[in-house]
């Protein structure tokens, strides 16, 4: 069947995907279905309306989804490795052990998000939005936090070893070596 992605702001239709689905099948398995075509055949997903998407264990290495909404996205498990999602909204989305490591989430907001047990070693997390994220045992080693936002963020067990964030020209570890 043919299933259509629409951009974020405008609405317009961004690309159609080929799926193979049921008619009476779930909007996010839909979505997650299409999202997997576009990134194979090198669609564009930037702004991409994304919404509840059913990501379960996607392979997105290297994707580019600067701008795309997923939230509420299930993400768990998912591998995000160097995916630029700079801007993206990942409210309330769901990233339990998905892998962001070195992946550029400058700007995104992660609002809510549940990065339980999430892998993101050397990500970018500059001015991004973690208002009340559950980062609980994430691996956060050499991640950039400049201006990032951890208001009632969960960080219990995570590992912020070599996490720094820049404050003016001064450039201060959050964990340190002793």
């Amino acid at each position: 069947m043919k299933f259509e992605i629409k951009n974020r702001w405008s609405g317009s239709v961004q690309f159609v995907a080929e799926i193979e689905a049921d008619e009476n099948a779930l909007l996010s398995v839909k979505t997650g279905l299409a999202v997997r075509w576009g990134f194979k055949t090198s669609a564009n997903l930037t702004g991409a309306n994304l919404t509840e998407a059913n990501l379960t264990g996607a392979n997105l290495a290297w994707a580019n989804l600067a701008g795309a909404n997923l939230t509420g996205a299930n993400l768990f498990g998912a591998n995000l490795a160097w995916a630029n999602l700079t801007e993206a909204n990942l409210t309330e989305a769901k990233l339990f052990g998905a892998n962001l490591a070195w992946a550029n989430l400058t700007e995104a907001n992660l609002f809510g998000a549940d990065l339980t047990g999430a892998n993101l070693t050397e990500a970018n997390l500059t001015e991004a939005n973690l208002t009340g994220a559950n980062l609980a045992w994430a691996n956060l080693a050499g991640a950039n936090l400049t201006g990032a936002k951890l208001f009632g963020a969960n960080l219990a067990g995570a590992n912020l070893f070599g996490a720094f964030m820049w404050i003016g020209r001064k450039k201060y570890l959050l964990v340190e070596d002793k």
